[in-house]
């Protein structure tokens, strides 16, 4: 479960959040129409789509908000690093 609180003056349509469990970061969305001073409390379903809260375990995980998008289209959130750039490895060439 994710419990959170609209702090600001205007509505939410998407939340982020990053959630450490038992060492691994997990990237937790939540969607829909989160008015202004309303605290919001969704439970998530498991990797298995099994519709328990994945997240119950103790001691509690930690999550941070990380990214929001405001039904005006504004965002907030923290920089995004840019993924690595892969360089391929050449085939190896034939020799005679």
């Amino acid at each position: 479960m994710i419990k959170f609180t609209n702090e600001s003056n205007q509505e939410i349509v998407l939340a982020r959040f990053a959630v450490d469990i038992d060492g691994k970061d997990v990237s937790v969305r939540d969607v829909g129409k989160f008015s202004p001073g309303i605290t919001v409390d969704h439970r998530f379903k498991d990797y298995a789509g099994n519709v328990q809260f994945v997240f119950s375990r103790q001691p509690q995980p930690k999550c941070a908000v990380t990214f929001v998008k405001y039904a005006d289209g504004t965002i907030w959130g923290l920089p995004v690093e840019p993924a690595p750039e892969i360089t391929p490895t050449p085939a190896p060439t034939a020799t005679i």
